[in-house]
């Protein structure tokens, strides 16, 4: 228990922090059984999943030598862009969710407070560097492995130390730079207290600026990792790097980033109330949407920070209903540079992993051109989702919902095509399905834009991770990848691509569109 205050005396923010989580816990029944059980399943669940990593690892490793004598020879650099890859993907993320944020009942009771806010955002400051050191601690490792590094122990450590340090290191400065001082200084000069419903003013631009910069950063990174890795892949490597032998590159990092986080966590005074609660309802939106396993709205959620002026010196003309729905949603993908650079990037993923010694132009591959195809289709769906998110716009205008899907799927479909033309055609003897492939992916992606919704009211399914509603339309868009692309799947496997297989499966793309066609906009049966 807390010792009692004497009167007139403010608490300090950790106070009131443990003080809640004593009510919480008083109110949901916690205990000491409670702690020691939640504790006891954290332990079994990283250690089955650390075992299941490991095996993975060990047998990506052995089929990379049965293939390649000499293994996976592009050095210990590979590992390094791997690392910063996962660095700049975590950066993204947390500039888009936080890193520092409050949502729901701490937002609406601890913000108006009169305390010190840095008792109370200690944990939302420490989350993301202990979050970033946890995920660079697992995929250091297990990127070594499978790129054929010795196994030992110190090895293992280092390559740990390594990744933990970079991705908290990122982390931490993320924190630091989400930090407003000027706004500080000024209340600091005026005598104001904490700003609770700033935001809206210059103070709030500036901070919409901080966090697109963060994410176009880290979005970056990921890009200049991935091209570094498919230019490594392509020249053999470079093994001029022994990182592993040593602690002497993690230490420095793992001090780094601690010495960061205490800086952010020094100046977590400095942040706005409506920040806090803008990037906390952001969190709690992805958090819901992870559980219900919707990725539509996790898409939502993480472009909405997105509000820059997308003035252009240029525009596109559209001439009839459907054209200006194309043009659009053309328009929002070309004004989306992140979408662009996920598709050029997907389509580099595609090529590299089938002239790789790993995979090859096989079976294996086919797996690769659904996920990266599809996510590169459903990366210019963004029209498509809106217009099912809010459909007013479209029944505005002459046309059916047949027709205004049709038209949503324009954008897709160029996405789809610059994929397939980098990613299908240059497979040996897959260039004459490609562009049947761009048709059934920029279909996929309509599908999935127009998935019904959770089904909140039916009986929850029970997972590991608690009862999560139903969500029948988790697969809507993946069926029709599957079906659509089955032709290509068995050429794979049988290793020829005949002519009569070119004609089954440009006959199987044209009727899937078709009957697509035909059922979309028709209402579903109650």
């Amino acid at each position: 228990m807390l010792p009692p205050l004497v009167r007139g005396e403010v608490p300090p923010g950790t106070r009131i922090r443990r003080l809640t989580e004593q009510i919480e816990g008083a109110r949901t029944g916690r205990g000491l059984g409670g702690v020691v059980a939640d504790l006891w399943y954290a332990v079994t669940v990283t250690a089955a999943l650390a075992a299941v990593a490991y095996g993975t690892a060990e047998v990506v490793r052995e089929v990379a030598v049965r293939r390649t004598p000499e293994g996976l020879a592009i050095g210990e650099a590979g590992v390094v862009l791997v690392v910063l890859a996962v660095a700049g993907g975590m950066l993204a993320l947390g500039a888009r969710l936080g890193p520092v944020a409050l949502g729901g009942g701490a937002a609406g009771w601890w913000l108006p407070m009169p305390v010190d806010r840095r008792g109370l955002l200690r944990p939302s400051v420490l989350r993301w560097p202990a979050l970033g050191l946890a995920v660079g601690a697992v995929a250091a490792p297990l990127a070594a492995l499978c790129f054929g590094m010795p196994g030992t122990l110190g090895a293992v450590l280092g390559w740990a130390g390594l990744g933990g340090g970079v991705t908290a290191l990122v982390a931490a400065g993320a924190a630091l730079v989400q930090q407003a001082p000027r706004a500080a200084r000024t209340r600091a000069r005026t005598g104001a207290g904490p700003a609770v419903g700033a935001g809206a003013g210059p103070g709030g631009r500036e901070h919409l600026r901080r966090e697109q910069a963060l994410a176009a950063t880290g979005d970056a990174l990921v890009a200049v990792a991935v091209a570094g890795i498919a230019v490594l892949l392509a020249t053999g490597g470079w093994e001029g790097w022994h990182l592993h032998r040593g602690g002497w590159v993690a230490a420095p990092l793992l001090l780094a980033a601690g010495a960061l986080t205490l800086l952010a966590d020094r100046g977590s005074e400095r942040l706005d109330g409506a920040g806090l609660r803008r990037l906390g309802a952001l969190g709690e939106r992805a958090q819901v949407a992870v559980l219900a396993l919707d990725m539509r709205e996790l898409g939502r959620a993480l472009t909405a920070v997105d509000t820059r002026d997308r003035r252009r010196p240029w525009r596109l003309r559209a001439r009839g209903p459907m054209s200006a729905v194309a043009v659009a949603d053309l328009t929002l993908l070309l004004r989306t540079p992140r979408a662009l650079v996920q598709v050029v990037l997907l389509a580099l993923i595609a090529v590299v992993t089938a002239r790789s010694a790993l995979v090859g132009p096989g079976i294996v591959l086919y797996p690769v051109l659904v996920l990266t195809g599809f996510w590169a289709a459903n990366a210019a769906a963004q029209g498509a989702r809106h217009a099912e998110l809010v459909p007013a716009l479209d029944r505005t205008l002459p046309l059916s919902a047949r027709w205004a899907r049709v038209a949503h799927g324009v954008a897709p479909l160029t996405a789809a095509a610059v994929w397939s033309a980098a990613a299908v055609a240059t497979v040996p003897g897959l260039g004459p399905v490609a562009p049947a492939w761009a048709l059934v992916l920029a279909a996929a992606a309509v599908r999935a834009a127009y998935r019904p919704p959770p089904k909140y009211r039916m009986p929850a399914v029970s997972t590991p991770m608690g009862g999560v509603p139903p969500t029948t339309g988790m697969t809507q868009g993946v069926d029709v990848v599957l079906v659509g692309t089955l032709p290509t799947a068995l050429a794979l496997y049988v290793g020829v691509t005949t002519p009569i297989l070119v004609a089954v499966q440009w006959g199987v793309a044209l009727a899937l569109v078709a009957a697509l066609v035909a059922a979309s906009g028709r209402r579903p049966k109650p």
